[in-house]
C-alpha cells in the first residue's frame, strides 16, 4: 500500500447491530468516492495489545482498543501511506462532501461538543475525541502519544486487583489533558453525538440538537453515535434514517426555529 491515503476501521465481526454495518458500509463508500485505500482489522487488533494490558482492562475493553488503533496508524504509516486516517466503527458518513479530512499540520483529532442536560437547558462540554485521528509521516505526536498510553498501562499492570479507571482513559481523557497545555489541531469532520442529541436526531429535533448546532462550527460530515451509550437500537436506526434523508438537519446555517 505504497503512498496515498488510508481509512482504517475495527471491530468484532459478528453479532453486530445492523445500524453498525450500515456505519462502517458508509465510511467504506465513502472511501471508495474520494479515491482512499480501506482497511478493516477485525478483532485481531486487539492481539496487537500486550495480554497482561488486555487482561488488566478486560472490564473496559475500550482501553486496549485505544491503543490497539495507535499501533494500526503506525503500521499504516511504516508501510508508506501518506496519510492514515483512523475512523471510528459506530461513524456514520451521512455528508460526503464535507468530509475533507484536510489537515494542515501533520496529525489532527476531533473535536468533541458533547452535549448534556444541565437541568431545563443544555451545557456543551468541549474537549478531544479519538472517534477520528490523522497522522503523516514524521509527525511529532504519534509516537509520544503510543508512549504515553504504554505507561499508562504498565501502572495499571503493577497495581492490584482490577483496574478502576475510566474506559478513556488514554483515548478523550488522556486526549483532553495533553490538549490544554499543547493546544492540538482539531477537525470538526465528524460530530459527537451524545445520548439527548440522539433522541433528538431521532425525533427529526429537539433542544439538546439545537444546543449542538449552535457550537457547530461548520457543519459535520460524519457524527459518532457513541455506540456504548446506546440502549435501544431503534432509536440509532431512526437517527441514521432522519440523517441520510436530511443532511442538513446538523447544519450551524439552518433558518430554523428552536421547537
Amino acid at each position: 500500500m505504497p503512498g496515498g491515503t488510508i481509512i482504517l476501521q475495527s471491530h468484532r465481526e459478528s453479532g453486530l447491530p445492523d445500524w453498525i454495518d450500515a456505519c462502517l458500509e458508509s465510511v467504506r463508500a465513502w472511501s471508495t468516492c474520494a479515491g482512499y485505500d480501506y482497511q478493516f482489522t477485525g478483532d485481531e487488533m486487539l492481539q496487537r495489545v500486550p495480554s497482561l494490558w488486555r487482561e488488566k482492562t478486560a472490564h473496559h475493553s475500550q482501553i486496549a482498543a485505544d491503543l490497539g488503533r495507535l499501533y494500526l496508524l503506525r503500521e499504516a504509516l511504516e508501510n508508506g501511506a501518506d496519510q492514515a486516517v483512523w475512523i471510528d466503527a459506530d461513524v456514520l458518513v451521512f455528508n460526503p462532501e464535507d468530509m475533507t479530512m484536510e489537515a494542515e499540520s501533520a496529525f489532527a483529532f476531533g473535536r468533541e461538543l458533547w452535549v448534556e442536560e444541565a437541568g431545563r437547558s443544555h451545557h456543551v462540554r468541549r474537549n478531544v475525541h479519538n472517534a477520528m485521528m490523522i497522522m503523516k509521516p514524521g509527525n511529532p505526536v504519534l509516537e509520544f502519544y503510543i508512549h504515553a498510553a504504554e505507561r499508562i498501562l504498565d501502572r495499571l499492570a503493577a497495581s492490584d486487583g482490577p483496574a478502576q479507571v475510566p474506559a478513556q482513559i488514554i483515548g478523550p481523557k488522556l486526549l483532553g489533558a495533553l490538549h490544554n497545555f499543547a493546544d492540538f489541531p482539531l477537525l470538526d469532520d465528524v460530530a459527537m453525538i451524545s445520548p439527548a442529541v440522539l433522541n433528538d436526531i431521532a425525533a427529526g429535533g429537539g433542544a439538546a440538537l439545537n444546543a449542538l448546532i449552535s457550537a457547530l462550527p461548520v457543519r459535520p460530515g460524519a457524527v459518532n453515535l457513541s455506540a456504548s451509550l446506546i440502549d435501544d437500537d431503534s432509536i440509532a436506526r431512526r437517527a441514521i434514517e432522519q440523517l441520510r434523508f436530511n443532511p442538513d438537519l446538523l447544519s450551524p446555517h439552518r433558518d430554523e426555529e428552536s421547537p
